[in-house]
């Protein structure tokens, strides 16, 4: 029959039209070549869709109604791949959801976590609320996020929300009454019984620096105490030693910054005891003056006048910081003028430098009481020395003309504040000196020309030094070997700014008179000619240590006394002869050169140099209009021919130094 289909059946026989049913998949004409149930489509026998919810299994069911094309099966029920189940997990029953299927079934917001039932999930797991994950942070796109100290939950370490617990979450430390499992899970370091406890005076607690002062919550540290950054400090200045300096120029400067004391600095490395001096200490140090109430703080502050001298060093740390703010230019001036202190005389800026060089200042000569600068003429009153007591400057022949009217310009700039330039180009030069007053210079001594042996210790690198300083020479000494030095050849105006900077003020004469017993006035009262007996009245009776016995202070006389002998540095001041800052003691050298105020207890520290190596530079007595000055070191005897230079703010001297006085 020509409508026979002869395919083969399942057992190599033929099936359709009226003959065995066809099985699935095989060639059909019409639905009844095919098995029961089935259909014939595009001509080959298919299972028809099942019914689903007829009551029976049919079509691709795998259970009743269920399973294939129909919804999953329950738990029991027969199924041939996990879709025929409900919980995804077919092991030819379908079965209920665990937590090591490795699924994302049942109640589970992850893979066998979360849900209440299962573990919680891990960061990355998948979450509906924080109860899902470990760290109970549900995130972004439903993913359990890691514990953080912002979170506002408590989870990771931590023992209370966001603070407390250390690592991993490292959230900072908790407050007075919050959870704590240790001490260090406590701001201030004291957990009990499970809850943070509160700062305890007299003890170093909390993020403290030192006993009740420096961190975050307690006031800032005094002087000397312990530091990690400046902002622990009242004097907004922690060195390098992890202490609160007295003044910033102590901060970071390691030569002339703490290397005052007994003892050279040792610069050799191979020596064991290399940069180990034990005897060294702070150059900004400051004592107590006891007993003693300033005249204008007036009571409850009291008075401390520093240990040392300015070192070259400090100074060189006040000129980095201006600079700093300014572009590498050492404008001193204008700061100074931007951060007036409360002891300041305005016209004092006139003698400020504001740049390296050509920070230039014009003078015109009229009446030596106007301007504060002036005078610039002296009146000898050293037996054998001629009067000056004419203003007027220049040659014998008055080339200059009117003395009332001529103008000088002086450059101020650093180059030649710290180093050669006399800053007094008017000085008389008449009938019996040289065309040049070689007596100022002798004075000064701040050149480093041939010949000059200058005492000049602010040390300027080779080509800044053969400039403006006069000579053909490099310095003799290094930078760190001066910058430890006594620091002299400096305006007075500027040693007052230094001290502003540096949180104090230039000491004042009666400050100075206070500590030595000094009862003379004028100090400089030159009317003895054996100098050496009325500089001892400088001083309480036998307080000087400088007067030929064995043991001498050991400092430098100027002239033939032969009472007071040079310090010299190790290397000898013969060495050159155009550096003689050997001459120069760095602060605290020549044990000898101490003294104690009158009425000091036994053992109470001294202060040092204060006798001798440099004259000090100190506010006028009863007044801060002028400057003045104490004690006798180097170059004696020419210092006193200059006294009236000596008062106004650009004066300057190799043999005068300073020192700095402080209120708390």
């Amino acid at each position: 029959d020509a409508g026979v289909i002869t395919t083969p059946t399942v057992d190599g026989g033929n099936c359709g039209h009226n003959t065995t049913p066809c099985p699935t998949g095989a060639k059909c004409k019409v639905a009844a070549d095919c098995i029961k149930a089935d259909v014939c489509t595009s001509g080959v026998c298919n299972v028809p869709p099942a019914s689903c919810g007829d009551g029976s299994k049919d079509g691709d069911e795998t259970d009743l109604d269920c399973g294939g094309s129909c919804p999953p099966c329950a738990d029991g029920k027969t199924c041939t791949a996990p879709t025929d189940c409900v919980n995804a997990v077919c092991m030819g029953t379908c079965q209920g959801p665990s937590c090591t299927d490795k699924l994302p079934n049942g109640n589970e917001t992850g893979v066998d976590c979360g849900g209440g039932m299962c573990p919680k999930c891990t960061v990355g797991g998948g979450c509906k609320t924080g109860a899902d994950c470990d760290t109970a942070s549900c995130g972004k796109d439903n993913l359990c996020a890691a514990a953080t100290s912002t979170d506002g939950i408590k989870n990771g370490s931590e023992t209370d929300i966001d603070c407390g617990g250390g690592a991993p979450t490292n959230a900072p430390t908790c407050a007075v009454g919050k959870k704590c499992g240790v001490g260090p899970d406590c701001f201030w370091g004291h957990c009990n019984a499970g809850v943070c406890g509160d700062h305890v005076v007299g003890t170093k607690d909390g993020d403290e620096t030192d006993i009740n002062c420096g961190g975050t919550k307690s006031p800032a540290c005094d002087w000397y105490k312990g530091c990690l950054v400046d902002k622990d400090c009242t004097t907004n200045a922690c060195d390098t030693g992890k202490h609160c300096a007295v003044g910033p120029s102590c901060k970071s400067q390691i030569h002339g910054g703490s290397t005052c004391g007994l003892n050279e600095f040792d610069p050799d490395p191979m020596d064991p005891k290399h940069n180990l001096n034990l005897s060294h200490e702070t150059c900004c140090k400051s004592l107590p003056v006891n007993g003693y109430t300033d005249p204008v703080v007036g009571a409850g502050k009291t008075v401390y006048v520093d240990k040392y001298e300015i070192t070259a060093g400090r100074m060189r740390a006040f000129v980095n910081y201006v600079s700093g703010l300014n572009g590498n230019v050492p404008a001193i001036r204008s700061y100074t003028a931007a951060h007036r202190p409360s002891r300041w005389n305005n016209g004092w800026e006139e003698a400020l430098p504001d740049a390296n060089a050509g920070s230039a200042q014009t003078y015109t000569i009229k009446n030596p009481t106007i301007n504060l600068l002036y005078p610039g003429q002296d009146q000898y009153s050293i037996p054998g020395r001629s009067t000056q007591t004419s203003w007027w400057v220049g040659d014998a022949g008055g080339a200059y003309g009117n003395p009332s009217s001529h103008d000088f310009t002086v450059d101020n700039g650093l180059f030649y504040a710290v180093s050669s330039n006399s800053n007094f180009p008017e000085y008389y030069a008449g009938a019996g000196w040289p065309s040049i007053d070689y007596s100022v210079y002798h004075s000064q001594n701040c050149s480093n020309g041939d010949e000059s042996f200058g005492l000049a210790t602010y040390w300027f690198n080779g080509p800044t030094t053969r400039m403006y300083s006069g000579g053909t020479h490099d310095r003799a000494f290094t930078q760190d070997i001066l910058d430890e030095k006594t620091l002299n050849c400096t305006p007075n105006a500027l040693f007052a700014a230094f001290c502003a900077w540096d949180g104090g003020q230039l000491a004042t004469a009666e400050v100075m008179d206070a500590i030595t017993g000094n009862t003379l006035s004028p100090v400089y009262d030159g009317t003895a000619i054996n100098q050496f007996v009325y500089q001892n009245g400088k001083l309480a009776p036998g307080q000087s240590q400088c007067h030929g016995a064995a043991g001498d202070l050991v400092t430098y006389g100027d002239g033939a006394s032969g009472l007071c002998y040079a310090y010299y540095y190790p290397d000898d001041m013969g060495k050159n002869h155009w550096d003689g800052t050997a001459r120069i003691a760095p602060p605290g050298r020549a044990v000898a050169d101490s003294i104690n105020k009158a009425g000091d207890a036994a053992g109470t520290e001294p202060w040092m140099d204060m006798i001798g190596n440099m004259h000090e530079a100190v506010l006028k007595k009863a007044e801060t209009a002028r400057f003045d000055y104490r004690g006798y070191g180097t170059e004696y005897n020419s210092i006193q021919h200059h006294k009236n230079q000596q008062t106004t703010p650009r004066f300057k001297s190799g043999a005068m130094g300073a020192r700095c006085m402080r209120f708390k």
